[in-house]
């Protein structure tokens, strides 16, 4: 169950467009993706299998980091703060995302939880999310961005977005 003093999430990404939809990239706390996994039912956030990738901090080895693939399909259940366009990920603008936590959340799937117990939580997680495509783009996006993305890192992945059509959010 989630606890009960998470109202709300806040994650700072990196947004462009792609197709009439919003692609959101960033790094958020170890523990969150799995709250939101938790919040909200599949019809509202649909998640695909991803991967660990390395990310290299500034001075710092490159580390594996878990890559959480998500598409919101509920819009009213995040809302998108633009900061600007002056971001470290070329043609992408920086924003921050707002989930609105239910109410009521869902009830925890019985059958996940050993999986989540016995897996320790990472002290970070790579997010993609896209928000606004159909369910049939969005298989499609995210095959072909996992298919094309499993030899690569995380500094990669714009260039990868970029490739499949991802455009600056006022290009698009």
């Amino acid at each position: 169950m989630l606890p009960t003093h998470f109202r709300s999430l806040c994650w700072s990404a990196h947004t462009c467009n792609y197709s009439q939809a919003d692609v959101y990239i960033g790094i958020a706390p170890g523990g969150e993706d799995a709250l939101l996994r938790q919040m909200y039912p599949p019809l509202a956030l649909a998640t695909y299998p991803g991967r660990e990738l390395p990310i290299t901090q500034a001075g710092a080895n490159s580390e594996l980091v878990p890559l959480r693939l998500y598409a919101l399909r509920s819009p009213e259940a995040c809302s998108v703060e633009q900061l600007g366009d002056d971001g470290s990920v070329d043609g992408f603008h920086r924003v921050k995302l707002h989930f609105r936590l239910p109410s009521r959340p869902r009830a925890a799937d019985p059958a996940l939880s050993p999986i989540l117990i016995a897996r320790p939580v990472p002290p970070v997680v790579a997010f993609l999310i896209t928000l606004g495509l159909s369910i049939d783009d969005e298989r499609n996006f995210f095959e072909h961005i996992v298919a094309d993305f499993l030899d690569h890192s995380w500094s990669s992945l714009p260039r990868l977005l970029r490739e499949v059509g991802c455009a600056e959010p006022s290009e698009a």
